[in-house]
């Protein structure tokens, strides 16, 4: 396991939130996961993505890279009422193996235009 990347975001109200991630590895059958939160103790979540569920997919793996897509529509984030929290992203091997490989802040840039 390595440290975690760190990368504070904006999420721009009624937009679409959209990142591409590289990974240096094969996450063919790996889960990808991610939970906004107010704060790291909370027990509800702002968003919750994983690409079981919705918003992550993994479009392209090789044995030395992969890429992974993290989209949140536009019509979700319009229902974001946190301004801020704290976020993270894990990834699960199918032996069950967790190794969390971001993390950080964000702000929720409220909508004006509605």
């Amino acid at each position: 396991m390595t440290d975690p990347g760190v990368l504070n975001i904006t999420i721009y109200q009624g937009a679409d939130l959209y990142y591409q991630f590289k990974f240096p590895q094969d996450l063919s059958g790996y889960v990808v996961r991610s939970q906004g939160r107010e704060t790291w103790t909370a027990t509800s979540t702002v968003w919750s993505s994983s690409t079981t569920a919705s918003h992550l997919t993994i479009p392209s793996t090789s044995l030395t890279e992969s890429i992974v897509e993290w989209r949140i529509p536009a019509a979700t984030t319009a229902a974001f009422n946190t301004l801020e929290g704290v976020w993270d992203m894990e990834l699960v091997s199918s032996a069950g193996a967790v190794d969390r490989v971001l993390k950080g802040s964000f702000y929720v840039d409220r909508e004006v235009t509605r």
